[in-house]
């Protein structure tokens, strides 16, 4: 296989799948090279060696291909590049998924798979039987936990048996959907029993706890004689709680009652006697309240006790039609804190339509003080706001109310999990970020690049004016010696000014062996022969030109010969170097001066006329920084 070039242009062809597009990137990525000049094994090799499944599913693909070839063998770039996108992809898949170490480790079988297909030049999660390979295992097995028993055993027994199997994927896909589908069907029917059970208690408690809402709601504040007392929260609750059963809240047959309720205590309530409308409205719906309070307990039950129940509520109406005075007993109301009804916390109503929004079969995780665990919405009661939960088995785990588990959600106690199989997110995360980090590193070095060129032509801009103001300080120097006039020249012309050869003063002899002796005994008058002599060679200094020689003597008693290299106007610097043109001294005239007088300098040479020679120094001591 070739290596690819790096000719990727933008993510969305790499995500496409285009396949030039995919092998540059991951070669980019994970970049692989035959230090040891190995022979590369070609892709059909490669091809066959994952076919055989033998490849162990507890190491990185990469190393364990190592392990089944050559020591002289060893993959190209290509297959390198694909093998360790693999890995990562498992790994990546591994740590997003809500699945159990124990199930995300029979999947680490299906990498041959996975590298198999993207040697054919296809993205695992678009090839149709291994993406629904992944995608059957995944939705069956998220619930799955060991803590579930023989029977979590048994099911992930069936499953690594399938995987580890020699068939193809398509064979192992027709036997793992035939597992989960007999396995659904068995936790089906346990669900469905459950369901009915659970649904008949629900509305059971849910009927009790209404009548006795509804019946508090009518009851607080009011004044009732102790018969009607006894039957409002007895008899008259049960038809109550049978109506809800039957009917439910939301019929005809539960307003009526509702209404029915409210006007027999109301009938009971106390009338002024100057009151007379109201008092006669009252003695008008005495028969009425009657015929339908013995409509309602007759349609709902059949006790033996509702004639006489109902003729205490006829003997407490003839005491009003009488004028007789009713006694008034207090009472409590009807116990009714529940949480079906009522939640003592407050829950926003954003929460209440987010948990009314999940649907059954939705996963969640749970975590509690003894760890996770997961639990299924197994049934949803919106009418009660009630939800019951199970875990893999299809067995009841827990339930509670909308406002309850809306308050676990907030809290981040209960976490819902994704039920889509996350292995496209997975993939096309990592190719993404592959992408963004070549874009990165593109712009970096583009501006790495750009830098370097400026600096260099910045550079190659400062030497040529440095070289252009030494020539003409050069120049403007040998014409003062010369004592030219001055003459004002452009520096864009200092190239064009070659200035008139100056005829060589006679070469002096060579320096005595006597001119570095200790100058320790001096003759009488010493210091008026140390201002004629150190003004002599200030002399000597003014005449020295560049090119010329002086002798010098190092601290070891050597003699080493230096050549005037450059004179710096500005700070008054003389440069000395040696043969090889290395720096040996840079001083000033006054410091130079001091050597001559202590003999520890001598000019052998003053100098010849200015020559071309000078701007070649210049320019080569500005390039070693600054000598």
């Amino acid at each position: 296989m070739n290596d690819s070039k790096n000719t990727f242009g933008n993510i969305n062809s790499v995500l496409a799948g285009e396949w030039s597009q995919c092998q540059s990137l991951l070669n980019y990525s994970y970049p692989y090279a035959n230090t040891n000049n190995y022979q590369k094994i070609d892709k059909q090799s490669l091809l066959d060696l994952l076919s055989q499944q033998a490849l162990s599913h507890t190491e990185p693909l990469v190393a364990s291909v190592k392990s089944h070839i050559d020591a002289i063998e060893t993959l190209d770039a290509d297959c390198y590049s694909v093998l360790t996108f693999v890995d990562q992809l498992f790994d990546n898949y591994a740590k997003n998924s809500a699945l159990h170490p124990a199930i995300n480790l029979q999947l680490q079988c299906l990498r041959p798979a996975t590298a198999i297909a993207l040697l054919n030049e296809r993205l695992p999660w678009k090839d149709d039987k291994l993406a629904a390979m992944f995608c059957l295992i995944y939705r069956h097995s998220l619930g799955w936990e060991p803590e579930n028993g023989r029977s979590a055993e048994r099911f992930l027994n069936q499953i690594t048996a399938i995987i580890d199997s020699k068939d193809s994927i398509e064979n192992a896909l027709n036997l793992l959907s035939d597992f989960f589908e007999k396995d659904q069907r068995r936790i089906q029917k346990l669900e469905s029993r459950l369901r009915d059970a659970e649904m008949g208690t629900l509305h059971a408690k849910h009927a009790q706890q209404l009548s006795a809402k509804t019946l508090n709601q009518h009851m607080a504040g009011k004044k009732l004689p102790l018969p009607i007392i006894e039957f409002l929260q007895g008899p008259w609750r049960e038809s109550m709680r049978l109506l809800v059963i039957n009917k439910g809240k939301e019929s005809e047959e539960w307003s009526h009652i509702r209404r029915l309720t409210e006007t027999l205590i109301w009938s009971f309530q106390p009338v002024e006697a100057e009151d007379t409308e109201r008092k006669q409205h009252v003695l008008n719906s005495i028969s009425e309240i009657s015929e339908q309070l013995r409509e309602t307990t007759i349609g709902l039950h059949h006790s033996s006790n509702i004639d006489q129940e109902l003729a205490i509520i006829e003997q407490e109406h003839l005491k009003i039609l009488k004028s007789e005075p009713l006694i008034y007993q207090p009472f409590k109301l009807i116990d009714n804190t529940n949480p079906l009804i009522s939640s003592t916390a407050s829950i926003s109503k954003t929460l209440l339509d987010k948990v009314s929004s999940f649907n059954e079969g939705q996963w969640f995780i749970h975590h509690t003080d003894n760890g996770d665990r997961k639990i299924k919405l197994c049934v949803k009661i919106s009418q009660v706001n009630q939800l019951l939960f199970t875990n893999f088995l299809g067995m009841k785990v827990s339930y509670t109310s909308f406002e309850d588990f809306a308050y676990l959600l907030s809290s981040k106690i209960v976490n819902p999990i994704d039920a889509k199989d996350p292995l496209t997110v997975t993939g096309e995360k990592i190719l993404s970020d592959l992408f963004e980090r070549h874009k990165t590193n593109e712009e970096q070095s583009a501006q790495e690049q750009a830098a370097a060129k400026e600096l260099i032509v910045q550079q190659q801009r400062a030497r040529e004016e440095a070289r252009k103001k030494a020539l003409l300080e050069a120049i403007a120097l040998k014409k003062t010696q010369l004592k030219i006039p001055a003459i004002t020249i452009a520096p864009a012309h200092i190239d064009a000014v070659v200035p008139e050869p100056v005829k060589a003063p006679p070469a002096q002899e060579e320096t005595p062996k006597h001119i570095f002796q200790s100058s320790d005994e001096q003759p009488p008058n010493i210091q008026n022969r140390e201002q004629v002599e150190k003004q002599e060679q200030l002399f000597k200094i003014a005449d020295l030109n560049v090119g010329g020689k002086v002798a010098f003597q190092a601290e070891n008693g050597e003699t080493i010969r230096c050549r005037l290299a450059a004179i710096i106007q500005t700070s008054q610097h003389y440069i000395f170097v040696d043969r090889n043109g290395v720096k040996q001294h840079m001083l000033k005239k006054e410091e130079l001066s001091e050597m001559l007088l202590l003999n520890s300098a001598k000019i052998l040479e003053p100098g010849s006329n200015f020559d071309g020679a000078l701007e070649k120094v210049v320019n080569n001591l500005r390039e070693r920084k600054k000598l």
